[in-house]
């Protein structure tokens, strides 16, 4: 006679099939009839609990940006009139919100500037390079710019977002 399948034994824990005693899965087929059987007789959680919940985790958890164009990547034309390094370098970035950045080169390190779209929703961006940390404010256009900042890898939060390994 072929084993009963793995339903076919809840079915006769059920009642509703006769039983396989010595069948190897029963123990676990027992306990999980016993689990189904207890969330069953549970009350189920108001939906307006769990709004609550989602909305609260919404606001902690960190969103993510996701670089979708860097012109150190895209092909250049064969002829420059000025080296790569001195190009200002632009990125966009996609998650929350839109982000455009330039990074340009000054004496000594780099030049920030970026746009948020949409804008409005942020009053600062932060910024760490290294050891500096700085908080820039955002105009009401969606518009930020930072004084001369070393050259080096950034992180960038905007709210409860962030931006990492951005090199500079």
């Amino acid at each position: 006679m072929a084993r009963q399948s793995f339903e076919e034994l809840l079915e006769s824990l059920r009642g509703r099939v006769p039983a396989e005693p010595d069948h190897p899965e029963r123990a676990d087929a027992l306990r999980l009839l016993r689990a189904g059987r207890a969330v069953a007789e549970e009350q189920p959680v108001p939906r307006a609990w769990l709004r609550r919940a989602e909305g609260l985790l919404a606001k902690q958890r960190p969103s993510r940006f996701r670089l979708v164009f860097d012109t150190w990547f895209q092909p250049q034309p064969a002829l420059r009139r000025a080296p790569m390094s001195d190009a200002p370098r632009f990125l966009r970035f996609e998650g929350p919100n839109a982000l455009d950045l330039e990074i340009t080169a000054v004496p000594g390190g780099v030049r920030v500037m970026g746009q948020l779209e949409p804008p409005g929703g942020h009053d600062a961006v932060q910024l760490r390079v290294g050891d500096i940390e700085i908080e820039v404010p955002v105009a009401p256009d969606g518009t930020f710019r930072t004084k001369k900042l070393p050259r080096g890898s950034a992180t960038m939060r905007i709210g409860a977002a962030r931006i990492e390994d951005i090199p500079l």
